[in-house]
């Protein structure tokens, strides 16, 4: 596939004819935009698309084609586009193929259509076709046909573009121009100044907004964004009315501003409205401006740009979108649904962009025009309906004016043309006026916040047309008018008080800002801008109409109460106007009230404000609690102010008070009694001149004047707490008759408390009264006892605490009633009340602080914040919350520290009421729960007297010591299961906590031994782990607590201990261990101090979390580090019995009598343990962790109880680690599966065992013969595993599992290593077709969980499978039928997929690297061209870089890297980088040498470095690394290297003319078994230098041939020799028969006999074609048969030199002897063989030699029939 050339774009560059490009604007995904000159200097904006393959650019080149007939002032002008093909030429109209959806989607994007018969692309073969990404581009001069036109298609033989029979061409005369592809679109357009998006970025940045500041609205004004959105609608529905074309991707970033003017631009996704919308089309647009019909694939609607217009109309005012666009989910929530966020807009913009952004498109606005006209009336830049009739009537006045004439003059001349202008019809309006009424009536069951809006737009629109009309439309319109206006009041009057009845008077600030605009756009003020809903209410005040006139009364009653109602709940001073409104129109309205509460008496739920509210809202509008406690009586009574009390009073008699302001009403009431009653009933003398009017007005509303004064003396009187006083006014109100139902509650509240107020139990006693009284919680707050009781509760507790008595009072009971009277009565507890009841609680019962259910009675939690109000009283507090913290399993550091910062600052005050020492005792423990030292703190504890300790109380006391033990374990950071460290010990945590730790145990110490107790256990253990921990006294001396020392009696009660005391007593058992000499109480020592506390430790820790699936800890560290190989290591495996070279023990040493329960279940535990990857990485000597491993194993499987299954698996780990030995040979490994199969069980995992034994006897075996047989036991072995095991495993069989896994590995890696022995390809493929199965098998058991920590890794698997693949392809497909090359390439490519997983799984491990590079590279040898050099190329990319410092590798990393050599090298000569190769041959060479290396790998490797070095002419070091090993190795791998040696011993410029002697001499030394077949490549190294011996020895008869060598006939001798006899004799065949006839011409030539020679001749001549086809690696495929006919043609050569010179006779006898030689059929054998020769002269053009096999022929053909 063809792509648009990757064209750099730069400035001055000519894109198309006639545009410059400039500069670049910016780029996107699909393109970039330039700056661009036309002619005459014209700047204008250029886009290139960059690929039309992509559908976006098709679509866009679609979307043009539908756009550019359009033109609109507002519409970007479009001067132009073009597309290009892939060499950047400019397409012509209809040169192109069809650009559409259809055709890329119909087989892939840039995929061509397959080419019919007869076409340029079905004629494949002629080579002049270039398939160009989805069209046919034609070669120059090249002809060409339509796809499927006529018969004469062209071939091979088809007349060439403009020759003969061109103009003939199918049946339609002239060939169709071929369409080619349009790579590239360019489109020329008008340039902008800039978008809408860039405008709406500069006015944020202008107001100081950052980029970043998302959640802050501000944008453009509305007077700008309409006029720049109107002009971009008119465009818009030019596009979609006149045209049918919609634009779908309207947004600010796609309108310019030109000149000020906006232009709609970007049409890259414009769509022409064709057939049925409704279709499902796919969505290209901006997903944040499309609708959700377009996002949702629903089709395409004529709303679709409006939508995007609402969208931007918002982003531009406001700066945000309307939904959350951090996922695209909630922006298709948000769009589907409907709920989007418009608040940041006023509310009629909001109704506006609703109907516009209407889910339904039907629903939309007709246009964008009128979506954008009803916004400009809604944002307030133009009036109601944009041009609307006033504006008409003003423009012709102006007009006619301007004309000479008037409006009068014309409606009187012209009626009908007057009013058709002017007046519309009364059936219009009253049309309008029913929808009005409809909205009006749609909000009758609505709250505020739902019809506030809805209900100004109809108290705006009935205005409207109230103003307009006349008669009973206008009296509707009024009505109606005053209906909204009645029930939006009522509306706000329902939400205050809703707002009144939440707890706290809670208003959000929306709703605030909610009900402040409702109340703005209401009120009627002579300032105020006109509006409809202003001139609206200045027409209903001024109404003639009386009942509009009442209810506009009334109206403005509800609306003034409404403000202050208000204003008092924001707390606010309402305005003196308003108050002054409300004084006007409320006795009207209260009257109103009451007429309609006698019409229905009680009903308060059909009235907008309840009459009680009502009447107080003057009151409480005008006298502020604090300011009318100063007020004298003449301030009370100022007219105004005491007509609103006189009303209030007369009103809240009648009805009750209005619950909110009840309170505040009494205290008003009570203050006014106070200050105005002596001065009008004139008991005391006063300065106040006071009319006897205004006096009697107040006798008059309020007559019982005298007794309330009395009763708010009394109350003073308590809270002074003045008894004396309130014992005197008790007794004179007693008296008193005229006294109501609540101030005789008054006085039985106060007498209760007067008879009880020294009793202790004083507050509980006046509550049992109160209820005695049937005096209810409610009852008592209307009568606001709540100040009475508070100082009652404070005169109690201060008498406690200014006598205090150490008996006990149980005074902390009284809180129960004072929470009660704080709960019912919204009252707080005095600090003095609450101070003593603390104390008394500290004192007598501090166990009930901790306690939660005593907390929970005594509701002591609500204390502590009341007791923080005095500092005397905060110490108290601070204790309560010291004890709760002492007492607490985990401390809040927060409280802790600041009941210490009061402590301390405080001093202590109340605390030495409960004891000399609680203070001291009290920091203290602040300080140890903070973890702080105790400094002399500790120290003054210490030496405090033993009594003052004591007083503080046992419970206390003990609390106090857990807490110092808690403290201490936590400031040690080591918890009781913590097992990483012994805590208090050096280096647990930092020196000075473990220093505090210890202090804190110090002082529990100190604390609990003043008490004459005994230890508790808890601290008894912290100091024994504190000695253990210190070191400070050797083990022997330190004493093992008696409870923990009972409980190592057994393994049950040894695991009750906790894990830091197991750690303890394990490392006295250590230590114990060492320093016992007796064997007796060693055993002892082992037992009970270390084997059962590792046995308890292992079985909490948990066995399923050892093994190689576990997570790795460093507590799992610790454990096997400190605890679990210390035991196993230096216990059980010195006490263990070994026999010579054995890895099972034979018992247990006699003195270590342990029970064998115990010591088999701690192996069970250690075994698993020893699963563990941290277990084995303790270990430097991997060997000694898998003895011990197959030891506990084996020990672990002695278990008679454990099911069979458990049995099997300790046997697979017995197995697994044995194999894993190293060291281990494969006589120990069979030794030990026969000591196993003993026991009867697990016979599968026996052989596995076998089979491994069997391997490493193979690996260990000096010759092919014994490792064959070693390996093929191995293989039996693997295989009876499979046979006798079931092969399918479930899930929880995991040990099962790996089995499996491993001997299915083994069995398939055993099948390649014995097939690889094998001759026959059949021979080969029974073995390899079965292991690939296997291989198979494994990979799919294998568990990723185990990682490495198998024996054969899954990299080892995935490599095992490749070999087999890579085998049967390589050795086993070699013919060329079509079965046998599908067969080599489908393993190939299995063979490659498996190295290439393993290479994935690990890049770094270079037996992957070349096993995927060794494969890739046998792959490439079987192909050709392009093909073979990409598989070479991804070769060499497969084996990566060299591998590094070559001389510190380990044993396997240097074989590995010895094989990487091998195949780099193969690789990069065959890619022709033979200096490269030759690079890696020199630096291989130390690996050659390398004895840590493979003997076989370094023949390998010696062979290659030795061939590439020859072949680059570097013979020296070639034979130098070729002597490296010289005769070293197998017997094949000699003969290889030596095959190689003699191959440059003839090199022509081989410096070394004794180098032949030296493979000559090593052969004759080396050993001669096995022996050789046929077809061993062995056999033709042999072969050939056996050839070139005997052709040497006929050399050196013949003066006139040079010699190639210098060495000796005695050593040319050994070469016949060596193949005689290294070959099979059994076997036969044609080398065994070249064999024979080098001897006999090896003899012929050392005795130099003529005749002989002569016969030697024709027997050479006659096996000379028999010879078999060489191996393939062998580049000279003729060179034995080509030296075997030069020998035979020396051999008549030395013949006929020999016979010269000898006398008739003799000659004639020599003639006679060759005549019988060429007998039976030699003759032709050897003519045969002449003109073998004879042709290889003529090829190399050597006439001379020609010549003479010329003369040869002759003489050979007269010796046939000699002269007798």
């Amino acid at each position: 596939m063809s792509n648009a050339p990757p064209v750099e774009f730069h400035p001055g560059m000519e894109v198309v004819p006639g545009y410059t490009l400039i500069a670049p604007l910016g780029s996107g995904m699909a393109g970039d935009v330039w700056q661009a000159q036309a002619a005459g200097g014209i700047k204008v904006a250029l886009k290139v698309v960059r690929n039309l393959k992509d559908l976006g650019g098709r679509k866009e080149l679609k979307a043009l084609k539908t756009i550019r007939d359009v033109h609109h002032p507002n519409l970007c002008p479009l001067f132009g586009f073009w597309t290009k093909d892939a060499d950047g030429r400019v397409l012509a109209d209809g040169e192109t193929e069809d650009l559409t959806f259809d055709s890329v989607s119909a087989a892939g994007v840039g995929m061509p259509p397959s080419p019919a018969a007869g076409s340029p692309a079905a004629a494949a073969d002629s080579g002049n076709v270039a398939e160009m990404g989805g069209t046919m581009a034609i070669g120059a001069g090249m002809p060409y046909s339509a796809a499927g036109a006529g018969t004469g298609g062209t071939g091979a033989g088809g007349p060439a573009a403009g020759g003969p029979g061109a103009a003939d061409h199918g049946s339609q005369g002239q060939p169709a121009k071929p369409k080619v592809t349009a790579e590239q679109l360019i489109v020329v357009m008008g340039l902008g100044d800039c978008t809408l998006y860039d405008r709406l970025k500069f006015v944020r940045q202008e107001a100081g907004l950052s980029p970043d500041a998302h959640d802050t609205p501000y944008g453009l004004d509305a007077a700008e964004t309409i006029r720049y959105l109107r002009a971009s609608a008119s465009a818009i529905d030019l596009l979609n009315q006149e045209h049918q074309i919609y634009h779908c991707d309207i947004k600010p970033q796609n309108i310019l501003l030109v000149g000020g003017e906006a232009q709609v631009c970007d049409f890259g996704l414009a769509k022409q409205m064709e057939g049925d919308m409704r279709q499902t089309q796919q969505a290209f647009a901006t997903p944040a401006y499309a609708p959700p019909e377009v996002l949702h694939n629903e089709g395409y609607s004529r709303q679709v740009d409006q939508y995007s217009l609402a969208v931007t109309y918002y982003e531009l005012r406001t700066g945000l979108l309307p939904f959350d666009i951090t996922t695209h989910a909630s922006m298709l929530v948000a769009k589907s649904t409907g709920k989007l966020n418009l608040d940041a807009l006023t509310p009629a913009e909001r109704k506006v962009l609703q109907k516009a952004l209407r889910r339904v498109p039907s629903e939309r606005y007709g246009s964008c025009t009128e979506f954008i006209n009803a916004m400009a009336v809604a944002s307030g830049v133009e009036k109601s309906g944009g041009i609307t009739i006033g504006r008409i009537i003003s423009a012709v006045a102006v007009l006619l004016a301007a004309v000479g004439i008037g409006i009068g003059i014309w409606s009187v001349a012209h009626p009908e043309s007057f009013n058709s202008v002017f007046r519309r019809s009364a059936i219009e309006v009253a049309k309008d006026l029913q929808e009005v009424r409809a909205s009006y009536e749609r909000t009758e069951p609505l709250l505020l916040e739902e019809s506030h809006v809805t209900l100004t737009e109809v108290m705006s629109r009935s205005a409207e047309i109230g103003a307009q009309s006349e008669g009973e439309l206008k009296a509707k319109a009024d009505a109606l008018f005053a209906d909204a206006a009645a029930r939006l009041i009522n509306k706000i009057h329902a939400a205050l008080k809703q707002y009144e009845e939440r707890p706290g008077l809670a208003i959000a600030q929306k709703e605030i800002n909610s009900l402040t605009s409702c109340l703005d756009e209401l009120v009627i003020e002579p300032e105020k801008p006109e509006s409809p809903i202003w001139l609206g209410l200045q027409r209903w005040q001024s109404s003639d109409d009386e009942m509009l006139s009442n209810a506009c009364a009334e109206y403005l009653s509800l609306y003034h109460a409404a403000a202050i109602r208000f204003d008092l709940l924001l707390g606010t001073r309402p305005l003196p106007d308003r108050l002054q409104a409300l004084r006007q129109t409320l006795p009207q309205h209260l009257q109103s009230l009451r007429q309609s509460l006698e019409q229905r008496p009680g009903d308060f739920a059909q009235q907008s404000i309840d009459l009680t509210l009502a009447s107080l809202l003057p009151v409480l509008a005008t006298m502020p609690t604090q300011e009318i406690k100063t007020w004298p009586a003449e301030a009370w009574l100022e007219e105004s102010r005491l007509n609103d009390l006189i009303r209030a009073e007369s009103v809240v008699r009648q009805f009750g008070p209005y619950p909110l302001y009840s309170q505040r009403w009494s205290e008003i009431r009570e203050t006014f009694t106070v200050a105005v009653e002596p001065a009008v009933t004139e008991t005391v003398a006063s300065d106040a001149t006071i009319s006897q009017q205004t006096k009697q007005r107040v006798l008059d509303g309020f007559p019982d004047l005298r007794t309330e004064k009395q009763f708010a003396e009394l109350r003073n009187a308590v809270q002074q707490s003045d008894w004396s006083e309130v014992d005197r006014l008790l007794t004179e109100l007693r008296l008193a008759t005229s006294i109501n139902t609540e101030q005789k509650a008054v006085l039985a509240v106060v007498g209760a408390m007067a008879q009880h107020r020294s009793d202790d139990q004083a507050l509980e006693r006046t509550l049992t009264s109160i209820t005695s009284a049937d005096i209810s919680p409610i009852e008592l707050r209307e009568m606001r006892a709540q100040p009475l009781l508070a100082s009652f509760m404070r005169s109690t507790g201060q008498r406690i605490l200014d006598n205090p008595d150490r008996s006990a009072t149980r005074f902390y009971t009284q809180i129960k009633s004072a929470r009660w009277i704080e709960r019912e009565l919204d009252t707080q507890v005095p600090e003095a009340f609450l101070s003593a009841a603390a104390i008394s609680l500290l004192r007598e019962s501090p166990e009930l602080i901790s306690d939660p259910a005593g907390r929970a009675d005594l509701d002591l939690d609500g204390w502590l914040s009341l007791l923080d109000g005095s500092p005397q009283s905060a110490v108290l507090a601070a204790a309560i919350r010291m004890e709760q913290q002492i007492a607490a399993s985990s401390a809040d550091q927060a409280v802790v520290a600041a009941a210490n910062q009061v402590l301390t600052s405080s001093g202590p005050g109340y605390l030495e009421q409960i004891s000399n020492g609680y203070a001291n005792y009290l920091l203290a423990c602040a300080a140890c729960l903070q973890n702080q030292d105790l400094g002399p703190l500790g120290e003054q504890l210490a030496t405090t007297a033993r009594e003052s300790i004591q007083s503080l109380g046992p419970t206390r006391l003990y609390k106090g010591t857990e807490m110092f033990v808690r403290q201490a374990i936590a400031t040690s950071e080591i918890a009781d299961e913590e097992i990483t460290s012994l805590r208090y010990s050096e280096g647990s945590a930092n020196a000075s906590d473990v220093s505090r730790a210890r202090s804190y145990l110090d002082l529990a110490e100190t604390l609990v031994r003043s008490t004459d107790q005994g230890l508790p256990t808890v601290l008894e253990n912290e100091l024994f782990l504190q000695s253990v921990a210190s070191g400070a006294a050797g083990a022997s001396t330190i004493v093992i607590p008696r409870l923990i020392n009972d409980r190592l009696g057994s393994p049950e009660t040894t695991a009750e201990l906790s894990t830091q005391l197991l750690r303890a007593v394990h490392r006295i058992g250590l230590e114990r261990w060492e320093q016992t000499g007796d064997t007796k109480a060693k055993s002892e020592v082992a037992l009970r101090l270390l084997i059962r506390p590792t046995r308890a430790l292992l079985e909490r820790f948990g066995r399923e979390r050892f093994g190689p699936r576990t997570l790795q800890s460093n507590p799992k560290g610790v454990l096997i580090r400190m605890v679990v190989l210390p035991t196993i290591t230096d216990v059980v495996d010195e006490a263990l019995r070994f026999n010579d070279n054995q890895l099972l023990p034979s018992g247990f040493q006699p003195e270590f009598q342990w029970p064998k329960d115990e010591v088999t279940k701690l192996c069970q535990l250690a075994a698993v343990a020893y699963t563990d990857p941290l277990t084995r990485s303790e270990f430097q000597d991997q060997d000694l962790f898998r003895r011990q491993q197959v030891a506990i194993s084996a020990i672990a499987a002695q278990d008679a109880t454990l099911a069979d299954v458990e049995t099997r698996q300790y046997l697979i780990e017995v197995a697994m680690a044995a194999v894993d030995i190293r060291s281990c040979d494969g006589n120990q490994l069979l030794t030990l599966a026969d000591t196993l199969s003993r026991s009867g069980k697990a016979e599968d995992v026996i052989q596995f065992l076998r089979s491994e034994g069997f391997e490493r006897l193979a690996n260990a075996s000096a010759t092919r013969e014994e490792r064959g047989g070693f390996l093929r036991q191995a293989h039996d072995a693997a295989e009876s595993v499979l046979s006798q095991t079931p092969t399918q495993v479930d899930a929880d069989q995991p040990y099962q599992r790996r089995l499996l896994y491993e001997v299915f590995a083994k069995s398939a890696d055993l099948g390649v290593r014995l097939a690889f022995l094998q001759k026959s390809i059949p021979d080969k493929l029974r073995l390899l077709q079965p292991s690939l199965t296997r291989a198979d098998r494994a990979l799919e058991l294998y568990d990723e969980q185990w990682g490495d920590d198998v024996h054969c890794p899954i990299v080892s698997a995935y490599i095992t499978k490749g070999n087999v693949c890579e085998d049967i392809a390589h050795y086993c497909s070699i013919a060329d039928d079509q079965a046998t090359v599908k067969q080599r390439e489908e393993h190939f490519r299995l063979a490659i997929a498996a190295f290439t997983e393993a290479k994935n799984k690990n890049d770094q491990d270079l037996k992957t690297r070349f096993s995927l590079g060794r494969c890739e590279y046998r792959w490439a040898l079987t192909l050709d061209g392009s093909a073979k050099d990409n598989a070479l190329a991804d070769a060499s990319k497969s084996l990566g870089a060299r591998p590094a410092d070559i001389a510190n590798l380990n044993d396997v990393e240097a074989n590995k890297a010895a094989e990487w050599y091998v195949w780099k090298i193969n690789v990069e000569w065959e890619r022709g980088n033979q200096n490269d190769a030759l690079q890696f041959s020199l630096a291989a060479v130390p690996l050659v040498g390398d004895d840590l290396v493979h003997l076989s790998i370094r023949s390998d490797l010696a062979r290659k470095c030795a061939w590439v070095m020859a072949k680059s002419n570097r013979l020296a070091e070639a034979i130098e690394c070729l002597r490296i090993l010289d005769g070293r190795g197998d017997t094949v791998d000699v003969i290889m290297r030596m095959g190689l040696l003699s191959d440059i011993a003839f090199f022509r410029n081989c410096p070394d003319k004794e180098l032949f002697t030296v493979p000559l001499r090593i052969l004759d030394r080396s050993e001669k078994q096995p022996a050789l077949s046929e077809g061993d490549d062995a056999t033709y190294e042999l072969a050939k230098i056996a050839t070139r011996c005997v052709r040497e020895q006929l050399t050196e008869l013949i003066p006139s041939v040079p010699r190639k060598t210098a060495s000796k006939p005695d050593d040319l001798s050994i070469g016949p020799r060596e193949l005689d006899a290294r070959l099979d004799r059994d076997q036969g065949g044609s080398y065994r028969q070249l064999s024979q006839v080098f001897l006999q011409g090896d003899t012929a030539a050392r005795n130099r006999d003529a005749d002989t020679i002569f016969r030697f001749a024709c027997d050479l001549a006659a096996v000379s074609d028999t010879i078999p086809q060489p191996p393939a690696y062998v580049e000279d495929q003729d060179y034995i048969t080509n030296n075997l006919c030069l020998t035979v043609l020396y051999s008549l050569n030395y013949w006929v030199s020999e016979i010269a010179g000898q006398d008739a006779l003799k000659i004639q006898q020599s003639q006679r002897s060759a005549s019988q030689a060429l007998a039976d059929g030699k003759h032709e054998q050897v003519i045969r063989c002449l003109d073998f020769l004879k042709i290889s002269f003529q090829k190399a053009g050597n006439r001379r030699y020609e010549s003479i096999v010329d003369d040869a022929i002759k003489m050979v053909n007269e010796l046939k029939n000699p002269p007798n």
